[in-house]
């Protein structure tokens, strides 16, 4: 197998550690983009992925590109999922194999304490990228700044995401550039019912990168 040494997370570091120029700019609706085809693909193929999170996309360089170390400026990526170990059929006789989650990247539903309503479902592995995408954008989690576990769990089940990170200036400053709102607005509804589809996100995103 290749060694993929970047993941998404890493990028996020990098990509928040220099100044917001339009060449860095660029590079970040693609990233989505195939992001969000690629949890398409599994959807399509009746998995659900169970712990989707920055350290768990790998970016494979399919363009290399110059400068500020780590040659990511300029670069071109291809988003890869890793970790399958939570992974389990889109079927409830198919309950998941462990408990997994980490609980920034967490649908609120999964925060329940009775099965089968804390399963991992096709809507709370849309929310974990929705998450994951938020914290690319910022360089960290929405509820970085809670100051322990337990206020950090309750910020993660309150479900605002995109409210908790925008609090926080330079935060909200970077959803601005971004257009970050519009990309996964449709992700990280509260409630499943309301989220959208990978296969209409995908959609969606294809119709802003054709605008």
């Amino acid at each position: 197998m290749d060694f993929i040494s970047l993941t998404l997370e890493d990028f996020a570091h990098f990509f928040n550690g220099h100044d917001f120029t339009q060449e860095l700019l660029v590079q970040l609706q693609p990233i989505v983009s195939a992001c969000v085809a690629g949890l398409d693909y599994i959807h399509c193929h009746d998995i659900i992925h169970g712990d989707i999170k920055p350290s768990n996309i790998l970016l494979r360089p399919i363009e290399q590109g110059s400068g500020l170390g780590i040659q990511l400026q300029g670069a071109r990526f291809q988003p890869m999922y890793c970790d399958f170990s939570a992974a389990r059929g889109n079927s409830f006789d198919c309950p998941p194999s462990e408990s997994a989650g980490t609980y920034d990247f967490m649908a609120p539903e999964l925060f329940s304490l009775s099965a089968p309503d804390n399963w991992t479902t096709l809507a709370s592995d849309v929310y974990a990228l929705g998450v994951s995408i938020i914290y690319m954008v910022t360089g960290q989690s929405p509820y970085g700044y809670a100051q322990n576990a337990f206020q950090r769990r309750a910020m993660a089940m309150s479900a605002r995401p995109l409210e908790a990170a925008c609090s926080v200036m330079q935060a909200a400053m970077k959803v601005q550039q971004t257009g970050l709102e519009e990309w996964v607005d449709g992700a990280v509804k509260p409630k499943a019912l309301h989220r959208c589809s990978a296969r209409e996100w995908k959609s969606s995103m294809m119709d802003m990168s054709s605008r």
